[in-house]
């Protein structure tokens, strides 16, 4: 786990600290999802209205399996 953490870019990371706080403060306000961090929110964005064909090589390229 320690090594897919670092894989992950340092401006992408929520620490789990901040992670809790976020679930703590949406279950408090009813949401049913809850996404922590700038980065993240940006890049569900993102991923939301970008072409899959464009998509799934970026994504293959940066997490390979």
């Amino acid at each position: 786990m320690t090594e897919a953490f670092a894989a992950v870019p340092t401006f992408a990371r929520v620490s789990p600290a901040d992670c809790a706080k976020a679930a703590i403060e949406g279950l408090a306000r009813n949401s049913r999802v809850v996404t922590p961090g700038l980065a993240i929110k940006a890049a569900g964005l993102s991923s939301r209205y970008t072409p899959h064909a464009i998509l799934l090589p970026l994504l293959k390229r940066f997490y390979p399996v």
